[in-house]
């Protein structure tokens, strides 16, 4: 067995076509990590702050953004890019034919975007505004934005740039709708071909030691920083030179494209009313399998993500490092491979049989999206005044009662707000749920991913309306729960809690 186990070990250091794919897999996280942090760091760094969901309704709409699967931005610029074609042509315009690798960083850069500009915007709140309140008092407001702001930002612009390309290197799906090959695929075909888990994991191994490297290097000094956003200053453009408002205008027009091409696309391109609803009932099935898996996934990531925030949150600053760096490892792992190692680990006699089941696909979402929802509620806890916490704990009740009563209503805010993005995400998860999904069962997310190769582009176009509607109402659940902290707090609650300041 153990000779067997590592005889692809020649799979570690690929060659040939193989070492390409991963050059250019590397090349393409790269491009797309800046084409999504130029408009971020014009929208991010520059945008309102007030509390409120109004404030800033296209920055908002960018954080509901963040969750929506690669391919349906995919899709909806196939159909924008096949309208301009026909625009072109009837026009009698000269029409430039774009796809393979521009196009896959191109939807890259617009799936992404969102979660560049939420860092970046985070980034910016965490800017202490007595600093740029002094600054103000010598210079004007861009030369404070260019040598305050941006330095004292570098952390949120490296995480954003950081997991920006993770996101790009471990997906396949996007280059795949473009007839171009990455390295993730190639494992997920290794295993497909060969049925050899320990051969998929040899191959993957080069990628998931780029991707360590890159999160060590960029994403752990956001993490060691700490931040405490300050959402209620609003930051004004002024005293902008020319060029700055032409790029903060340029950024403005990326991040309304990245919002409106897909639902206008999507509207025009499922046909009518009638079409959307024949697709819908057409994937019934699919859909309770997927709403199931996205529940009982919001419902069990609460536990482990509740007792990983406290202790994240009484443990050293050292060991807290640590943990955060362990936490996170699994957003560096392809999903293709982590949907192998729940086979390999499940296909086998054991006590409690999972493999078969729809336990398969809510673990691969455990897997894959446990961290970020770690990450959420730890922030929430974060936020809470500790006073109020210890004051709680010192109630002379049972711990039930204390908890029921006390602790769970300051975290229901953050709690809610993990559940529903455990939800979102899972809904649109392909690349590990395609792996272990059993036999007889398929979600929705599948179901689209493999309509979209044969054609049926009203029926795809239809279901991908459907799922981005639940994936943006369980996002606006998760945002406007955690803006209600805010919104609290600038009323004088007294139950909101108040962030800690050392």
């Amino acid at each position: 067995m153990i000779s067997n186990d590592f005889s692809s070990f020649s799979l570690l250091m690929p060659s040939g076509r193989r070492a390409l794919l991963l050059v250019n897999t590397l090349i393409l996280g790269l491009s797309v990590a800046v084409g999504c942090l130029l408009p971020a760091v014009f929208l991010g760094s520059t945008a309102s702050r007030s509390v409120g969901l109004h404030s800033q309704p296209l920055m908002v709409l960018l954080l509901l953004f963040a969750a929506i699967p690669p391919y349906i931005h995919g899709l909806s610029w196939i159909g924008f890019s096949d309208w301009l074609r026909s625009l072109g042509e009837a026009l009698s315009l000269p029409v430039v034919s774009v796809g393979g690798w521009v196009s896959t960083l191109w939807v890259q850069t617009m799936s992404w975007g969102p979660l560049a500009v939420g860092l970046v915007w985070l980034g910016a709140a965490s800017v202490p505004r007595v600093l740029k309140d002094a600054g103000r008092l010598m210079t004007d407001e861009h030369t404070v934005w260019q040598r305050v702001t941006l330095p004292l930002m570098k952390p949120a612009l490296a995480a954003a740039a950081g997991l920006v390309m993770l996101m790009s290197m471990t997906d396949y799906m996007i280059p795949t709708l473009f007839q171009k090959s990455v390295y993730p695929l190639e494992i997920f075909a290794e295993y497909s071909a060969s049925g050899n888990p320990y051969g998929a994991f040899w191959l993957s191994l080069p990628l998931i030691a780029a991707t360590v490297v890159i999160f060590l290097r960029l994403c752990s000094p956001m993490l060691a920083s700490g931040w405490q956003p300050d959402y209620r200053e609003d930051e004004q453009i002024r005293d902008r030179p020319a060029w700055f408002q032409w790029a903060h205008r340029g950024a403005w027009i990326w991040g309304s494209l990245l919002l409106f091409v897909p639902l206008i696309q999507l509207l025009l391109g499922s046909g009518s009313l009638r079409v959307i609803l024949d697709s819908v009932a057409a994937g019934r099935n699919e859909i309770s399998v997927s709403l199931l898996t996205a529940g009982l996934a919001g419902a069990i990531s609460l536990v482990p993500a509740l007792g990983a925030a406290f202790y994240l949150q009484r443990c050293s600053r050292q060991k807290r490092q640590i943990w955060l760096f362990l936490l996170l490892v699994p957003l560096a792992v392809p999903p293709p491979l982590m949907g192998i190692g729940l086979v390999t680990i499940w296909n086998r006699p054991l006590p409690l049989d999972m493999y078969g089941s729809l336990a398969m696909p809510v673990m691969a979402a455990l897997v894959r999206f446990l961290p970020l929802v770690v990450l959420v509620v730890w922030t929430h806890l974060q936020r809470l005044d500790r006073k109020l916490l210890e004051a709680v704990e010192l109630l002379p009740v049972s711990t039930y009662r204390r908890w029921r009563k006390g602790i769970l209503p300051l975290l229901k805010p953050g709690l809610v707000a993990g559940f529903c993005l455990m939800a979102a995400l899972t809904l649109g998860e392909v690349g590990a749920t395609v792996v272990v999904t059993p036999p007889g069962y398929s979600t929705l997310a599948i179901r689209i991913f493999n309509l979209l190769h044969y054609g049926a582009r009203e029926a795809v176009a239809g279901l991908c309306l459907f799922l981005l509607s639940l994936i943006l109402i369980f996002s606006a659940i998760a945002v406007a729960s955690l803006q209600s902290v805010n919104t609290a707090k600038q009323k004088g609650d007294p139950h909101a809690g108040s962030a800690s300041h050392p």
